[in-house]
């Protein structure tokens, strides 16, 4: 009786150690998984498309970037765009532009703050949300 008590003893002691290392390698994993989720929501920046300062949305996404990723790069490969001549500002989104003669144009911003630079210049960062609205520039 007491070497059967020894042995189921034994035996829990085992069965509890292996549950515990199950944990912690669940527990890892998982750890695992949810840097791997943070880092791919790091990779994305939010665009917004808008007219009248805002007052008309015409489209709002998502988009999974890569590092070095410029604005004019996101813009081509997830909107339907035309650009000046020199390919270096845009002047349609979506089929929005000036009509002949309107002193209208596309203006953009990064994180709430107005772009000094290009859109082929501009470098974006995870986490960024570009902006861009069609309205008078009187």
């Amino acid at each position: 009786m007491k070497q059967m008590m020894k042995m189921l003893m034994a035996t829990i002691f085992v069965l509890g150690g292996l549950a515990a290392c199950g944990q912690s390698t669940e527990d890892a994993n998982s750890g695992e998984n949810n840097q791997s989720t943070q880092e791919q929501q790091e990779q994305l920046v939010t665009v917004e498309i808008t007219t009248n300062n805002g007052e008309e949305a015409i489209a709002e996404k998502e988009i999974e970037i890569e590092e070095g990723a410029t604005v004019m790069e996101v813009m081509k490969a997830n909107f339907d765009i035309e650009t000046g001549s020199n390919g270096g500002f845009i002047t349609s989104i979506e089929g929005v532009a000036p009509k002949d003669g309107e002193q209208k144009a596309w203006f953009y911003s990064v994180n709430g703050e107005e772009a000094m630079v290009g859109a082929k210049e501009y470098t974006l960062e995870p986490g960024d949300t570009v902006s861009f609205d069609f309205h008078s520039w009187e």
